[in-house]
């Protein structure tokens, strides 16, 4: 018999390890499980066991418009040629990969069988292409089969190809067919067991069906659809306009969602009853009203959780929909009861009380800091542990970024991204102050608290709070304080704790240099411009490196300045500006 070569202690040791590896993922699994529904926990078993079968008969008639469809708002084209894709970056064609498999990722597979590019800019140049491919699509995916009948994409191109015919365009017998049997399919296996914005898409699909179709069951699909639609709204729609998970991105969707929303009862004059589309077009300006708070001076989103540019529309395009839908003008300066405003002569505070976030504006800055939750607590998928982060835009120029989103792939880099140490916050002892994990997990979470809001007179100064560091064997308690003066930002971040491993980290934007001219100080330069001084009055800083992931499939290396606490307990960096 051969021996161990392993001692006893070291077999003891490997037994140990192997335990508490094994508890310490049960407890991972409990506290994500512990914030699901009973909804989304019996929809997910009961999906796991059911198979939706689908008949393929449809009798239909088309409905009749009373009313045009009003030009939506443009993605960027993702047709290079007939059958040919490209989705951030990656090139792909029909007969070399078809419709599913491993030939490209899940997000890129979910994109191709979107049809985003029926109406997309200049679509109309490519009505052909899109024919041959509605019918190439309809010929190679048959029913429930494949990742494009999954029920996110199923939505998406439901809403896609109605819109499509609403703008003149003829759609082939066989895609009428096959788009009626889709919306029979949806009606099955709607997301209960995500909830969030896929089962509002997957609502707002079946409302398209319901009134681009004529007959008895299009009519079921339009009620439920309209049922289901009404109560996410008031689940999913924060008092301050924000969505309930908190990402800028999906807040465009959102939005988009509801401007077609309204579109298409607009075109079928009388199907939806005033009170309910006066409700949705409030709702849709408290949404607007919420993403310009959370936009740079660029004119382009802040990237707080899962954001991105690229795949949605670009936020000029959203605002001309809605000024084409007649909700929106720059003239707009409506808040809701639940944004509170502060001013300093110099200076503007926007507290979004509801959603957690504020902003600090004057003549030349921008920040964004979030005080926020990390968003719905049943759907967390699209959080990142960026509690008590923030972005500064100084001159037009993103100074202090959080690093954004590449990917939904579940690797170390999606890991990497939606860890603490990709934000321009706190980490304490190597950890993130929420507990993500996988690619669309969270355990534990951070919960801000105190958040406190004074007009000093020479500065608005804001400070709060979060308890994501007191799971930890050695617990602590985050505050970050931000400080603005008339040239000036302060940020001190103090911790609470019985001892010093943490690190603060000011990721840079990759177009900027960061260059250090004392032992003390830094200069942030755009080419031979100085935008700003950094100076650490409390702790020591270094440069190190970092990435910035503006939109998918793309990475750019920056750096960071990340600072160590020395003597004291915190660390504090003041960054100043000449006008």
């Amino acid at each position: 018999m051969k021996r161990s070569s392993l001692s006893i202690f070291d077999q003891f040791q490997k037994i140990i390890y192997r335990a508490g590896f094994f508890f310490q993922v049960t407890l991972t699994y409990i506290h994500t499980l512990r914030y699901l529904t009973f909804i989304q926990i019996a929809y997910r078993i009961w999906y796991y066991f059911y198979s939706v079968k689908v008949s393929e008969s449809a009798h239909f008639d088309i409905n009749e418009k009373n009313h045009d469809w009003v030009p939506s708002a443009k993605r960027a084209r993702s047709m290079l040629g007939d059958g040919e894709f490209i989705f951030y970056g990656k090139i792909g064609k029909l007969e070399e990969i078809g419709w599913d498999g491993e030939g490209q990722d899940k997000l890129w597979r979910y994109l191709q069988n979107y049809f985003d590019d029926l109406n997309a800019v200049s679509a109309k140049k490519r009505g052909r292409w899109h024919t041959n491919l509605m019918k190439k699509w309809v010929l190679q995916n048959p029913p429930a089969e494949g990742v494009g009948w999954e029920p996110y994409p199923t939505s998406i191109r439901i809403v896609n190809w109605v819109k499509w015919s609403l703008q003149g365009n003829d759609l082939p017998t066989e895609c009428q067919e096959s788009l009626f049997i889709q919306a029979r399919y949806l009606r099955k296996r709607l997301e209960w067991h995500l909830m969030g914005n896929h089962v509002f898409a997957n609502a707002k699909a079946l409302l398209f069906a319901g009134l681009y179709f004529e007959c008895s069951e299009a009519k079921s699909w339009f009620d439920f659809g309209l049922r289901v639609i009404n109560q996410q709204l008031e689940e999913q729609v924060l008092p301050d306009g924000a969505h309930f998970e908190l990402s800028p991105s999906y807040q465009i969707l959102f939005i988009e969602d509801l401007l077609d929303l309204l579109n298409v009862s607009q075109v079928f004059g009388g199907a939806v009853d005033k009170s309910t589309t006066s409700r949705w077009r409030n709702k849709t300006c408290e949404m607007i009203l919420w993403l310009k708070e959370m936009l740079h001076d660029d004119g382009e989103i802040s990237y707080f959780n899962d954001s991105h540019l690229g795949i949605n529309p670009p936020v000029r395009e959203l605002l001309h929909y809605a000024r084409r839908m007649g909700l929106y003008s720059e003239k707009t300066k409506k808040f809701s009861e639940k944004q509170s405003v502060k001013e300093l002569g110099w200076a503007r505070l926007t507290y979004l009380n509801s959603s957690g976030y504020v902003r600090l504006k004057t003549k030349v800055a921008t920040a964004i800091l979030d005080c926020a939750e990390i968003g719905a607590s049943y759907q967390p998928g699209h959080a990142h542990a960026d509690t008590l982060s923030f972005e500064l835009s100084l001159f037009g120029r993103r100074v202090f970024v959080n690093c954004g989103t590449s990917t939904y792939n579940n690797n170390a880099t999606r890991h990497a991204e939606r860890a603490t140490q990709s934000h321009t916050t706190l980490e304490f002892n190597h950890k993130s102050s929420s507990e993500v994990w996988s690619a669309f997990r969270v355990a534990r979470r951070a919960f801000p608290s105190k958040v406190s809001i004074e007009n000093k007179g020479k500065a608005l100064e804001v400070s709060c709070f979060h308890d994501g560091y007191a799971r930890l064997f050695r617990p602590a308690r985050h505050q970050r304080i931000w400080s603005l003066e008339k040239n000036k930002l302060r940020v001190t971040d103090n911790l609470y704790a019985d001892h010093k491993q943490f690190v603060v980290r000011y990721h840079l934007h990759p177009e900027l240099t960061l260059k250090k001219v004392s032992h003390n100080s830094f200069e942030v330069t755009f080419g031979s411009q100085c935008l700003a001084l950094i100076k650490i009055t409390k702790g020591v800083a270094k440069i190190d490196a970092s990435h910035y992931a503006p939109t998918f499939g793309s990475r750019s290396l920056t750096v960071c300045l990340a600072v160590y606490p020395q003597e004291f307990n915190g660390v504090e960096v003041e960054i100043s500006w000449d006008d």
